[in-house]
């Protein structure tokens, strides 16, 4: 194995801003700093009618299904200089159109891979797959989180798409120690109706601590902002509504159950999962609390309030994210794919997660508290 010299990644994130990719701003973050990379912010294209442009190049591309017209609505970039790597992280495979405007991004590295944030059975063969794959084909391992995409992608591309399970900044996301918490319950996002409305029920009539949201279609300003106040909701709640990703579009999932990145960040905040447990997910899966049909008010009241092992769970929830869930995982196990060994940073935080995780264990609380 050779051992990395130089890093280069291409972010989305001023192109975008929902929610969903702030987890992957945070990956992005993280192995800059670790990799001491260049990392390059792709910006939106100025001028008169940008939206107008790229629908209209992209409609030009679909006819010809010439994958190199097809526009992503970002500024021309030329890369300098040449790496030893590239890591582009994305939501979904229709991001991968902005590359055709990034000159050199393939040429000026020697190995390429790819972050997909989702990447779903039934989108593998659809339109958007067809006409990007030539631009997917150029990577050397692309990267899922959905367990069971991979195979299925490898065997209809000309690359291998991996498993790789999501992370979390677990420097942000665990508390120092295990303690007693504000909330009963969070949750954020899509939830179903009937469920809501019966934990709603529950805080008017019995004072159940419910912390929800009630906006639609939010916009992130600030990434890591967002990250941490999302760890701090997280660490106040005994529990969090986790669901399959994708429970309620069944067009998308078509039976497909996957975790998502919630059950991760649930389990490093000590927040016990409750809704459903999507497949053998490992040890974990025990302390998930599963709803069963459509419970009524009285049936959440009991199942979310505490225990006398409350905070035992926590303890053996956050110990099992310090030794496997942070995002330094996730990197050692993508760069092991393609014959690279982490940094030095990222191997001593590897082994200070490991100490912290055994230090939870015994007494509930990290090794050395973070300041």
């Amino acid at each position: 194995m050779t051992s990395q010299r130089s890093t280069l990644i291409i972010s989305q994130r001023n192109l975008k801003n929902e929610p969903s990719r702030a987890s992957e701003w945070e990956f992005e973050d993280l192995v800059e700093s670790w990799q001491a990379a260049d990392l390059i912010s792709l910006k939106p294209r100025a001028g008169i009618a940008p939206t107008l442009r790229r629908r209209a190049n992209n409609a030009v591309g679909s006819a010809l299904r010439r994958s190199g017209i097809l526009d992503g609505g970002n500024e021309p970039h030329q890369i300098g200089g040449h790496y030893d790597l590239v890591l582009v992280a994305c939501n979904s495979i229709v991001d991968l159109a902005t590359l055709n405007r990034v000159s050199g991004w393939r040429e000026q590295s020697d190995v390429a891979v790819l972050w997909l944030s989702e990447l779903w059975r039934s989108q593998i063969g659809s339109a958007s797959w067809n006409k990007l794959r030539p631009i997917i084909d150029q990577f050397d391992r692309v990267f899922v989180p959905q367990m069971g995409t991979a195979e299925l992608a490898s065997s209809a591309s000309d690359t291998t798409f991996l498993p790789v399970e999501s992370g979390v900044d677990t420097d942000i996301f665990c508390p120092n120690a295990v303690g007693d918490r504000h909330f009963d319950v969070v949750a954020v996002g899509r939830r179903p109706a009937r469920l809501h409305e019966e934990l709603v029920r529950a805080t008017k009539e019995n004072n159940l601590r419910y912390h929800f949201d009630s906006y639609a279609k939010p916009r992130v300003a600030d990434g890591p902002g967002h990250r941490l106040a999302y760890a701090q909701l997280l660490r106040a709640s005994r529990n969090f509504l986790c669901l399959p990703a994708r429970f309620d579009d069944f067009d998308t999932q078509q039976g497909q159950l996957e975790a998502g990145s919630r059950y991760v960040e649930s389990i490093a905040a000590g927040a016990v999962p409750v809704g459903d447990i999507p497949g053998d997910r490992g040890a974990w899966t025990r302390f998930v609390k599963v709803l069963q049909g459509e419970p009524q008010a009285s049936e959440l009241i009991d199942l979310l309030k505490p225990r006398d092992n409350t905070k035992d769970v926590q303890a053996e929830l956050i110990s099992t994210a310090l030794e496997s869930m942070d995002w330094a995982f996730t990197w050692q196990s993508m760069l092991h794919e393609v014959g690279m060994t982490p940094s030095a940073i990222t191997l001593e935080r590897i082994d200070r997660l490991k100490a912290d995780a055994a230090s939870y264990r015994r007494v509930g609380a990290r090794a050395v508290p973070l300041a």
